[in-house]
Protein backbone atom coordinates (compact mmCIF):
# COMPACT_ATOMS: atom_id res chain seq x y z
CA UNK A 1 0.00 0.00 0.00
CA UNK A 2 1.04 3.61 -0.59
CA UNK A 3 2.31 5.46 2.47
CA UNK A 4 0.02 8.27 3.58
CA UNK A 5 -0.55 10.84 6.32
CA UNK A 6 -3.93 11.91 7.67
CA UNK A 7 -4.58 14.84 9.98
CA UNK A 8 -7.74 16.49 11.28
CA UNK A 9 -7.98 18.80 14.27
CA UNK A 10 -11.55 20.09 13.84
CA UNK A 11 -14.19 18.67 16.16
CA UNK A 12 -17.12 17.71 13.91
CA UNK A 13 -20.65 18.11 15.29
CA UNK A 14 -22.93 16.49 12.69
CA UNK A 15 -26.67 15.95 12.52
CA UNK A 16 -30.11 17.47 12.51
CA UNK A 17 -30.76 20.01 15.26
CA UNK A 18 -27.09 20.19 16.34
CA UNK A 19 -27.09 23.99 15.88
CA UNK A 20 -28.81 24.16 19.26
CA UNK A 21 -25.49 23.19 20.84
CA UNK A 22 -23.72 26.27 19.48
CA UNK A 23 -23.91 28.43 22.61
CA UNK A 24 -22.22 25.83 24.77
CA UNK A 25 -19.46 25.43 22.19
CA UNK A 26 -18.91 29.21 21.91
CA UNK A 27 -18.64 29.52 25.70
CA UNK A 28 -15.59 27.23 25.67
CA UNK A 29 -13.73 30.13 24.05
CA UNK A 30 -15.38 33.27 25.40
CA UNK A 31 -18.55 35.33 25.73
CA UNK A 32 -17.98 37.83 22.90
CA UNK A 33 -18.58 36.31 19.48
CA UNK A 34 -18.21 37.89 16.06
CA UNK A 35 -20.83 36.38 13.77
CA UNK A 36 -19.62 36.40 10.15
CA UNK A 37 -22.26 36.00 7.42
CA UNK A 38 -23.29 36.97 3.89
CA UNK A 39 -26.77 38.13 4.97
CA UNK A 40 -26.40 41.54 3.27
CA UNK A 41 -25.60 39.89 -0.07
CA UNK A 42 -27.70 36.79 0.51
CA UNK A 43 -31.08 37.40 2.22
CA UNK A 44 -31.80 33.65 2.04
CA UNK A 45 -29.59 33.36 5.14
CA UNK A 46 -31.75 35.68 7.24
CA UNK A 47 -33.68 32.81 8.82
CA UNK A 48 -30.52 30.95 9.82
CA UNK A 49 -28.92 34.14 11.12
CA UNK A 50 -31.94 34.96 13.28
CA UNK A 51 -31.95 31.45 14.70
CA UNK A 52 -28.24 31.51 15.53
CA UNK A 53 -28.45 34.99 16.99
CA UNK A 54 -31.28 33.85 19.27
CA UNK A 55 -29.36 30.78 20.40
CA UNK A 56 -26.33 32.87 21.34
CA UNK A 57 -27.99 35.89 22.93
CA UNK A 58 -30.42 33.79 24.99
CA UNK A 59 -27.37 32.17 26.58
CA UNK A 60 -25.86 35.52 27.53
CA UNK A 61 -23.30 35.63 24.74
CA UNK A 62 -22.62 39.11 23.39
CA UNK A 63 -22.43 39.21 19.61
CA UNK A 64 -21.33 41.59 16.87
CA UNK A 65 -22.55 40.87 13.35
CA UNK A 66 -20.32 41.33 10.33
CA UNK A 67 -22.48 40.75 7.27
CA UNK A 68 -20.13 42.24 4.70
CA UNK A 69 -18.88 38.92 3.37
CA UNK A 70 -19.10 38.72 -0.42
CA UNK A 71 -18.92 35.72 -2.75
CA UNK A 72 -15.25 35.16 -3.59
CA UNK A 73 -14.19 37.13 -0.46
CA UNK A 74 -11.82 40.02 -1.08
CA UNK A 75 -8.93 41.57 0.82
CA UNK A 76 -11.20 44.56 1.50
CA UNK A 77 -14.10 42.50 2.86
CA UNK A 78 -11.75 40.55 5.14
CA UNK A 79 -10.08 43.75 6.40
CA UNK A 80 -13.48 45.29 7.17
CA UNK A 81 -14.45 42.22 9.16
CA UNK A 82 -11.14 42.28 11.01
CA UNK A 83 -11.77 45.88 12.04
CA UNK A 84 -15.17 44.89 13.47
CA UNK A 85 -13.52 42.04 15.38
CA UNK A 86 -10.87 44.35 16.88
CA UNK A 87 -13.23 47.19 17.82
CA UNK A 88 -15.70 44.74 19.37
CA UNK A 89 -13.02 42.83 21.24
CA UNK A 90 -14.16 39.50 19.82
CA UNK A 91 -13.01 36.41 21.69
CA UNK A 92 -14.29 33.87 19.16
CA UNK A 93 -15.46 34.00 15.55
CA UNK A 94 -18.48 32.11 14.21
CA UNK A 95 -18.57 31.71 10.43
CA UNK A 96 -22.18 31.02 9.39
CA UNK A 97 -22.88 30.20 5.76
CA UNK A 98 -21.16 28.59 2.82
CA UNK A 99 -17.51 28.64 1.88
CA UNK A 100 -17.36 32.42 1.61
CA UNK A 101 -18.45 32.93 5.22
CA UNK A 102 -16.35 30.14 6.67
CA UNK A 103 -13.24 31.11 4.69
CA UNK A 104 -13.79 34.73 5.74
CA UNK A 105 -14.00 33.73 9.39
CA UNK A 106 -10.59 32.04 9.16
CA UNK A 107 -9.03 34.95 7.28
CA UNK A 108 -10.55 37.49 9.69
CA UNK A 109 -8.97 35.56 12.58
CA UNK A 110 -5.60 36.22 10.93
CA UNK A 111 -6.22 39.81 9.81
CA UNK A 112 -7.65 40.88 13.17
CA UNK A 113 -4.60 39.66 15.10
CA UNK A 114 -1.69 40.36 12.74
CA UNK A 115 -0.16 43.33 10.98
CA UNK A 116 -1.01 44.06 7.36
CA UNK A 117 -3.80 42.28 5.49
CA UNK A 118 -4.69 38.64 5.04
CA UNK A 119 -2.98 38.77 1.63
CA UNK A 120 0.35 39.09 3.46
CA UNK A 121 -0.12 35.57 4.85
CA UNK A 122 -0.81 33.51 1.73
CA UNK A 123 0.44 29.93 1.74
CA UNK A 124 3.72 30.72 -0.01
CA UNK A 125 4.65 33.79 2.05
CA UNK A 126 6.77 34.20 5.16
CA UNK A 127 6.27 34.66 8.02
CA UNK A 128 3.10 32.63 8.47
CA UNK A 129 0.47 33.57 11.10
CA UNK A 130 1.35 33.06 14.77
CA UNK A 131 -1.00 30.38 16.18
CA UNK A 132 -0.84 31.97 19.65
CA UNK A 133 -2.43 35.16 18.31
CA UNK A 134 -5.33 33.70 16.33
CA UNK A 135 -8.93 33.96 17.44
CA UNK A 136 -10.68 30.56 17.63
CA UNK A 137 -13.09 29.86 14.78
CA UNK A 138 -16.33 27.89 14.85
CA UNK A 139 -17.64 27.02 11.37
CA UNK A 140 -21.37 26.50 10.84
CA UNK A 141 -22.07 25.33 7.30
CA UNK A 142 -25.34 26.13 5.53
CA UNK A 143 -24.46 24.62 2.14
CA UNK A 144 -23.29 21.20 1.04
CA UNK A 145 -20.17 22.30 -0.76
CA UNK A 146 -16.68 23.76 -0.23
CA UNK A 147 -15.86 21.55 2.78
CA UNK A 148 -14.41 24.65 4.42
CA UNK A 149 -15.73 23.58 7.81
CA UNK A 150 -13.04 20.87 7.98
CA UNK A 151 -10.15 22.41 6.03
CA UNK A 152 -7.12 24.59 6.76
CA UNK A 153 -7.81 26.82 3.75
CA UNK A 154 -9.16 30.37 3.44
CA UNK A 155 -9.58 31.57 -0.14
CA UNK A 156 -9.31 35.29 -0.86
CA UNK A 157 -9.41 37.48 -3.98
CA UNK A 158 -7.18 40.42 -4.81
CA UNK A 159 -9.51 42.50 -6.99
CA UNK A 160 -6.82 44.92 -8.11
CA UNK A 161 -4.61 42.14 -9.43
CA UNK A 162 -7.56 39.96 -10.57
CA UNK A 163 -5.92 37.16 -8.61
CA UNK A 164 -7.45 34.55 -6.33
CA UNK A 165 -5.24 32.72 -3.86
CA UNK A 166 -5.40 31.20 -0.38
CA UNK A 167 -4.15 31.14 3.15
CA UNK A 168 -3.22 27.52 3.87
CA UNK A 169 -1.87 26.38 7.21
CA UNK A 170 -2.84 23.68 9.71
CA UNK A 171 -3.35 26.35 12.36
CA UNK A 172 -6.36 27.61 10.35
CA UNK A 173 -8.54 24.56 10.90
CA UNK A 174 -11.73 25.63 12.72
CA UNK A 175 -11.70 24.50 16.32
CA UNK A 176 -15.23 23.13 15.92
CA UNK A 177 -17.68 22.80 13.06
CA UNK A 178 -21.42 22.23 13.14
CA UNK A 179 -22.97 20.50 10.13
CA UNK A 180 -26.74 20.65 10.59
CA UNK A 181 -28.80 19.70 7.50
CA UNK A 182 -31.78 21.63 8.88
CA UNK A 183 -29.89 24.84 8.11
CA UNK A 184 -29.62 23.87 4.43
CA UNK A 185 -33.24 23.47 3.31
CA UNK A 186 -33.55 27.12 2.22
CA UNK A 187 -30.49 27.04 -0.06
CA UNK A 188 -31.68 27.93 -3.59
CA UNK A 189 -31.42 25.56 -6.55
CA UNK A 190 -28.41 27.07 -8.33
CA UNK A 191 -26.32 27.26 -5.15
CA UNK A 192 -27.33 23.70 -4.26
CA UNK A 193 -26.23 22.50 -7.70
CA UNK A 194 -22.91 24.33 -7.88
CA UNK A 195 -21.84 23.56 -4.31
CA UNK A 196 -22.96 19.96 -4.75
CA UNK A 197 -20.81 19.59 -7.85
CA UNK A 198 -17.89 21.11 -5.93
CA UNK A 199 -18.21 18.19 -3.51
CA UNK A 200 -17.76 15.70 -6.35
CA UNK A 201 -14.75 17.67 -7.62
CA UNK A 202 -13.08 17.73 -4.20
CA UNK A 203 -13.52 14.01 -3.77
CA UNK A 204 -12.47 12.97 -7.27
CA UNK A 205 -9.42 15.22 -7.47
CA UNK A 206 -8.31 13.82 -4.13
CA UNK A 207 -8.22 10.34 -5.68
CA UNK A 208 -5.76 11.43 -8.41
CA UNK A 209 -3.66 13.77 -6.27
CA UNK A 210 -0.23 12.36 -5.33
CA UNK A 211 -1.08 13.01 -1.68
CA UNK A 212 -3.91 10.50 -1.66
CA UNK A 213 -3.90 7.26 0.31
CA UNK A 214 -6.14 4.44 1.50
CA UNK A 215 -8.05 6.57 4.01
CA UNK A 216 -8.69 9.43 1.57
CA UNK A 217 -9.75 6.95 -1.13
CA UNK A 218 -12.26 5.41 1.24
CA UNK A 219 -13.83 8.78 2.01
CA UNK A 220 -13.62 10.13 -1.54
CA UNK A 221 -15.46 7.38 -3.38
CA UNK A 222 -18.19 7.31 -0.75
CA UNK A 223 -18.64 11.06 -1.24
CA UNK A 224 -18.79 10.71 -5.03
CA UNK A 225 -21.43 7.99 -4.84
CA UNK A 226 -23.51 10.10 -2.44
CA UNK A 227 -23.38 13.12 -4.78
CA UNK A 228 -24.32 11.14 -7.87
CA UNK A 229 -27.19 9.42 -6.04
CA UNK A 230 -28.56 12.48 -4.23
CA UNK A 231 -27.76 15.80 -5.92
CA UNK A 232 -30.36 15.43 -8.67
CA UNK A 233 -32.93 14.34 -6.08
CA UNK A 234 -32.43 17.36 -3.85
CA UNK A 235 -32.72 19.70 -6.85
CA UNK A 236 -36.23 18.32 -7.42
CA UNK A 237 -37.24 18.81 -3.77
CA UNK A 238 -35.03 21.38 -2.03
CA UNK A 239 -36.67 20.72 1.34
CA UNK A 240 -36.01 16.97 1.32
CA UNK A 241 -34.18 16.79 4.64
CA UNK A 242 -32.97 13.20 4.22
CA UNK A 243 -31.31 13.99 0.89
CA UNK A 244 -29.89 17.24 2.29
CA UNK A 245 -28.41 15.19 5.12
CA UNK A 246 -26.69 12.83 2.68
CA UNK A 247 -25.28 15.75 0.70
CA UNK A 248 -24.04 17.36 3.93
CA UNK A 249 -22.26 14.14 4.81
CA UNK A 250 -20.75 13.93 1.31
CA UNK A 251 -19.51 17.51 1.65
CA UNK A 252 -17.89 16.74 4.99
CA UNK A 253 -16.19 13.63 3.63
CA UNK A 254 -14.89 15.51 0.59
CA UNK A 255 -13.62 18.34 2.80
CA UNK A 256 -11.65 15.81 4.82
CA UNK A 257 -10.21 14.53 1.55
CA UNK A 258 -8.92 17.86 0.27
CA UNK A 259 -7.55 18.74 3.70
CA UNK A 260 -5.30 15.68 3.50
CA UNK A 261 -4.69 15.03 -0.20
CA UNK A 262 -5.64 18.14 -2.12
CA UNK A 263 -7.09 19.20 -5.45
CA UNK A 264 -5.60 19.25 -8.95
CA UNK A 265 -5.86 20.97 -12.33
CA UNK A 266 -9.57 21.95 -12.31
CA UNK A 267 -9.32 23.80 -9.02
CA UNK A 268 -6.34 25.82 -10.18
CA UNK A 269 -8.35 26.74 -13.26
CA UNK A 270 -11.49 27.42 -11.24
CA UNK A 271 -9.61 29.69 -8.85
CA UNK A 272 -8.21 31.64 -11.80
CA UNK A 273 -11.70 32.06 -13.25
CA UNK A 274 -13.01 33.31 -9.90
CA UNK A 275 -10.12 35.75 -9.59
CA UNK A 276 -10.64 37.27 -13.02
CA UNK A 277 -14.43 37.04 -13.03
CA UNK A 278 -15.56 37.32 -9.40
CA UNK A 279 -19.25 37.05 -10.29
CA UNK A 280 -18.72 33.37 -11.19
CA UNK A 281 -19.43 30.96 -8.33
CA UNK A 282 -16.62 28.51 -7.59
CA UNK A 283 -18.70 25.41 -8.38
CA UNK A 284 -19.88 27.01 -11.62
CA UNK A 285 -16.26 27.66 -12.62
CA UNK A 286 -15.41 24.02 -11.99
CA UNK A 287 -18.37 22.89 -14.07
CA UNK A 288 -17.08 24.94 -16.99
CA UNK A 289 -13.65 23.28 -17.05
CA UNK A 290 -14.42 19.73 -15.93
CA UNK A 291 -15.22 18.14 -19.32
CA UNK A 292 -11.99 19.56 -20.80
CA UNK A 293 -10.04 18.42 -17.73
CA UNK A 294 -11.45 14.90 -18.04
CA UNK A 295 -10.62 14.73 -21.75
CA UNK A 296 -7.09 15.96 -21.05
CA UNK A 297 -6.38 13.65 -18.09
CA UNK A 298 -8.26 10.36 -18.37
CA UNK A 299 -5.52 8.37 -20.12
CA UNK A 300 -3.10 9.22 -17.30
CA UNK A 301 -5.47 7.95 -14.59
CA UNK A 302 -7.54 5.17 -16.15
CA UNK A 303 -8.45 3.38 -12.87
CA UNK A 304 -9.92 6.55 -11.33
CA UNK A 305 -11.67 7.84 -14.45
CA UNK A 306 -13.15 4.42 -15.26
CA UNK A 307 -14.52 4.18 -11.73
CA UNK A 308 -16.01 7.68 -11.96
CA UNK A 309 -17.60 6.88 -15.32
CA UNK A 310 -19.18 3.69 -13.94
CA UNK A 311 -20.61 5.52 -10.94
CA UNK A 312 -22.14 8.07 -13.32
CA UNK A 313 -23.35 5.33 -15.69
CA UNK A 314 -23.59 1.78 -14.26
CA UNK A 315 -24.09 0.40 -17.79
CA UNK A 316 -20.31 0.80 -18.17
CA UNK A 317 -19.66 -1.89 -15.55
CA UNK A 318 -19.33 -4.53 -18.27
CA UNK A 319 -16.77 -2.71 -20.46
CA UNK A 320 -12.97 -2.65 -20.03
CA UNK A 321 -11.41 0.05 -17.86
CA UNK A 322 -9.88 1.98 -20.75
CA UNK A 323 -13.18 2.10 -22.63
CA UNK A 324 -15.05 3.27 -19.53
CA UNK A 325 -12.42 5.91 -18.79
CA UNK A 326 -12.50 7.16 -22.38
CA UNK A 327 -16.18 8.12 -22.10
CA UNK A 328 -15.78 9.81 -18.70
CA UNK A 329 -15.73 13.31 -20.27
CA UNK A 330 -19.07 12.57 -21.91
CA UNK A 331 -20.53 11.16 -18.68
CA UNK A 332 -19.35 14.21 -16.72
CA UNK A 333 -20.94 16.49 -19.31
CA UNK A 334 -24.17 14.53 -19.14
CA UNK A 335 -24.24 14.87 -15.36
CA UNK A 336 -23.68 18.64 -15.63
CA UNK A 337 -26.62 18.92 -18.02
CA UNK A 338 -28.73 16.88 -15.61
CA UNK A 339 -28.06 19.33 -12.77
CA UNK A 340 -28.34 22.28 -15.18
CA UNK A 341 -24.94 23.91 -14.70
CA UNK A 342 -23.32 23.05 -18.05
CA UNK A 343 -21.86 26.34 -19.29
CA UNK A 344 -18.93 27.68 -21.30
CA UNK A 345 -16.63 30.60 -20.50
CA UNK A 346 -18.23 32.60 -23.30
CA UNK A 347 -21.54 32.36 -21.42
CA UNK A 348 -20.19 34.00 -18.26
CA UNK A 349 -19.04 37.18 -19.98
CA UNK A 350 -15.44 36.30 -20.71
CA UNK A 351 -13.95 37.88 -23.81
CA UNK A 352 -12.18 35.61 -26.29
CA UNK A 353 -9.11 37.83 -26.27
CA UNK A 354 -8.55 36.94 -22.58
CA UNK A 355 -8.00 33.24 -23.23
CA UNK A 356 -4.22 33.49 -22.94
CA UNK A 357 -4.41 35.74 -19.87
CA UNK A 358 -6.71 33.27 -18.12
CA UNK A 359 -4.44 30.37 -19.09
CA UNK A 360 -1.50 32.17 -17.51
CA UNK A 361 -3.51 32.71 -14.33
CA UNK A 362 -4.41 29.00 -14.31
CA UNK A 363 -0.70 28.30 -13.84
CA UNK A 364 -0.16 30.66 -10.91
CA UNK A 365 -1.39 28.28 -8.21
CA UNK A 366 0.48 24.95 -8.00
CA UNK A 367 -2.70 22.82 -8.21
CA UNK A 368 -2.20 22.00 -11.89
CA UNK A 369 1.20 20.45 -11.06
CA UNK A 370 -0.57 17.86 -8.90
CA UNK A 371 -2.57 16.53 -11.83
CA UNK A 372 -1.74 13.08 -13.23
CA UNK A 373 -0.96 14.82 -16.52
CA UNK A 374 0.70 18.20 -16.06
CA UNK A 375 -0.24 20.82 -18.64
CA UNK A 376 2.32 22.89 -20.47
CA UNK A 377 1.53 26.53 -21.17
CA UNK A 378 0.42 25.63 -24.70
CA UNK A 379 -1.80 22.83 -23.38
CA UNK A 380 -3.29 25.15 -20.75
CA UNK A 381 -4.23 27.65 -23.44
CA UNK A 382 -5.96 24.83 -25.33
CA UNK A 383 -7.76 23.69 -22.17
CA UNK A 384 -9.10 27.21 -21.68
CA UNK A 385 -9.98 27.51 -25.37
CA UNK A 386 -11.91 24.23 -25.33
CA UNK A 387 -13.81 25.49 -22.26
CA UNK A 388 -14.63 28.75 -24.04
Amino acid sequence: MKNFNYYQSTEIIFGRGRINELAGIVKRYGNKALLVTTVAANPDLEEQYSKVKGILTSSGIEIAHYDGVVPNPTIESISAGAEVARSFGAEVIVGLGGGSSMDSAKAISVAATHEGTCWDYLFYKSPQPNPKKLLPVIAVSTTSGTGSQVTQVAVVTNTQERDKSALYNNILYPQVCIVDPELMVTVPKFVTATTGFDVLCHAFESTINPGTGAFVDLLAWEAIILVVENLSKVLVDLKDIETREKMAWADTLAGLCIANAGVTLPHGMGMAIGGMYPHVAHGAALAIVYPAFAEFTWEAAIPQFSKLARILNPELNSVPDKEAASVSPFEVGKFLKQIQIDKKLSEIGMLENEIQKLAEQCMVLPDYKRNQRVATKKEMIELVRSSY
